[in-house]
């Protein structure tokens, strides 16, 4: 979602720019100048580029930087800006660009001495600023150092080249945002839907975003291995829709799109901005949702109403907004349903806002409040914190969080992030959906005896020793040990140096998505890994025995062509322990 808030702005002139391939520099900066203040940077960063192949001039890298780094291309934003940098008369602010592009590549320490000389060099810099930028700088490096007990697996069968994110549980399958350009229909009608404009402006394409050159955002649902469907509301708009949010009986949905109004406010000479809403459907009892209905506190010309995400008893709405009276750029505000039906006034959630951004707002079972802010100390971007009752805001540190933005999560019953969005490195498009395992639910650390071991565990009793060997996990498609993993290989290496008489036999197995001979080959490569790695650790390897049992002992119900959660999934990739006397 580029730029978060403003993926849903659209701005339109009422004049119409066309670029000719063989037109000077000079003219050819004016029409890139043009998009660039339009929001179509897909198209001034083609133009600047032609411009800066015939002279290269500082305007045009600087430009060609920033529009990088608001569609999120950090890489590229990083080259040019190290470009700007080296022509004369370079300003600071091409310095803050290049320290925050570092930063949201991961390069840390060098990120600091260029935010160091940044505010060495702008004695007007905000000293807020330079405490932020330093102490995170400072905080990525720590967070990254001592990762959380938690595994992010990219959730590839939702995701795409493009952006997908906004994940929400629903029925038996996953509501979601996306760009993607599928081809979905749904009552036999296609994605696109038709309104009349006032012709008298130039209206924003309804093909594609000028922003990033891709489709607009969609609102999609995917039900287990079903095909890939838009979700069920007439959103009566050929622009962005997304961002959903459902009460605990999933009767009432809430929702952000953006559509062009009837009156618009026009400033001379001045593209104008149409900001992004909230909408509400309720489904009726055969399951039919009704006509998306604005919700009050809309005013499409003047703030947006995004990220809403309505109480389980749908009587209190929390949202991220602009509105005049905030504390910065978007705060998250709570708003409470009366007796009547009406919505009371909104309250400014003076706790969590700064000057920066807030999004995301969520709560989990217990009331706590959830949420992603870029104006906090953090690894760079939106990161993922929540409320304590103390009243201390907590970063739920590295890998749930990245240097990049990571945002739009949802929770599961027992307050914990089940999905997130992140555009981090790694990913197979822009935006992507996450899937977050706390490793403490899947591999306890307590080390207590019981009666009968669980699962995931073998006891191994001798005079006056006990021990337990637990399971080790692996990632989706994947055979390589992981940190958590190496643990409890570890644990075994010293019970093995410990007792020469014993021996170990592993198992390997898979889940049951792909085919039987891929999944039989995996669990034999992780089991390999698991010997391999206790061989290095000096175990003797006629003491070790070893086997891939493929998808044929499945721990639960996730076979094939069975809707399970990724979670339930990842019980059954596993290498399991037998001890041999």
């Amino acid at each position: 979602m580029i730029n978060r808030i403003k993926i849903f702005t659209l701005m339109f002139a009422g004049i119409t720019l066309l670029f000719v391939s063989n037109v000077g520099a000079q003219y050819a900066v004016k029409l890139a100048d043009s998009e660039f203040e339009l929001y179509n940077y897909s198209k001034a960063i083609d133009v600047y580029k032609k411009a800066y192949k015939q002279k290269q001039t500082l305007h045009t890298a600087q430009q060609l930087a920033k529009s990088y780094a608001v569609i999120r291309d950090y890489e590229q934003a990083e080259e040019w800006y190290a470009k700007a940098l080296t022509l004369p008369n370079s300003s600071s602010e091409n310095l803050l660009g290049y320290a925050k592009a570092l930063q949201s590549n991961g390069k840390f320490a060098e990120a600091k001495t260029k935010f160091e000389a940044y505010f060495a060099a702008d004695k007007n810099a905000s000293a807020v600023q330079r405490e932020l930028y330093l102490a995170s700088c400072d905080f990525a490096i720590k967070a990254m150092a001592n990762p959380k007990n938690v595994t992010v697996e990219n959730h590839a069968h939702l995701n795409s080249e493009n952006s997908d994110w906004g994940p929400f549980d629903y029925k038996d399958g996953v509501s979601f945002t996306s760009d993607r350009s599928a081809k979905v229909h749904v009552n036999n009608e296609t994605a696109r839907s038709f309104l009349k404009f006032d012709r008298r402006l130039e209206l924003p394409s309804e093909d594609y975003n000028g922003w990033t050159g891709t489709k607009y955002l969609r609102w999609f649902f995917k039900d287990g291995q079903d095909d890939l469907k838009l979700f069920p509301v007439k959103t009566n708009t050929n622009y962005h829709v997304g961002s959903a949010s459902f009460t605990a009986n999933a009767d009432q949905v809430y929702f952000t799109l953006t559509r062009i109004p009837e009156t618009i406010t026009k400033v001379k000479n001045e593209p104008s901005t149409i900001h992004v809403e909230t909408y509400f459907a309720v489904r009726d009892k055969d399951g039919n949702w009704s006509e998306p209905v604005s919700f009050p506190l809309n005013n499409v010309n003047e703030y947006c109403i995004a990220d809403p995400f309505i109480s389980p008893d749908g009587n209190t709405l929390y949202f991220s907004s602009d509105m005049p009276g905030g504390k910065g750029g978007n705060d998250i505000y709570l708003v409470k349903k009366n007796a009547d039906g009406t919505w009371g006034i909104p309250q400014n959630q003076t706790a969590i806002n700064t000057i920066g951004n807030e999004r995301s707002p969520a709560l989990d079972a217990n009331g706590k409040l959830f949420f992603a802010s870029d104006g906090r100390v953090g690894l760079g971007g939106l990161d993922i914190y929540f409320l304590e009752t103390s009243g201390d805001i907590v970063n739920l540190g590295f890998p749930v969080n990245s240097p990049r933005d990571d945002f739009a999560f949802f929770l599961n019953a027992n307050g914990n992030i089940k999905y997130l969005s992140s555009d981090r490195s790694g990913g197979a498009g822009s935006d992507d959906i996450y899937f977050v395992e706390d490793k403490k639910q899947i591999l306890p650390v307590k080390e207590d005896l019981v009666a009968k071991p669980a699962p995931d565990r073998v006891k191994v009793e001798r005079p006056k020793d006990q021990f337990i060997i637990k399971n080790i996990y692996y990632d989706f498609n994947k055979f390589n040990i992981r940190p958590d993993a190496a643990i409890e290989l570890d644990k075994i290496v010293t019970i093995l140096e410990d007792y020469p008489e014993l021996n170990i036999e592993l198992g390997s197995h898979t889940d049951s998505r792909a085919n039987d001979a891929y999944n039989l080959w995996l669990s034999n490569q992780r089991a390999k890994a698991a010997v391999e790695y206790l061989i290095e650790k000096g175990i003797a390897k006629n003491r070790l025995t070893w086997k891939g049992y493929g998808e044929t002992q499945l721990l639960n119900r996730c076979a094939n062509d069975v809707n399970c959660p990724a979670e339930d999934h990842q019980v059954n990739r596993r290498t399991e322990f037998k001890v041999i006397r």
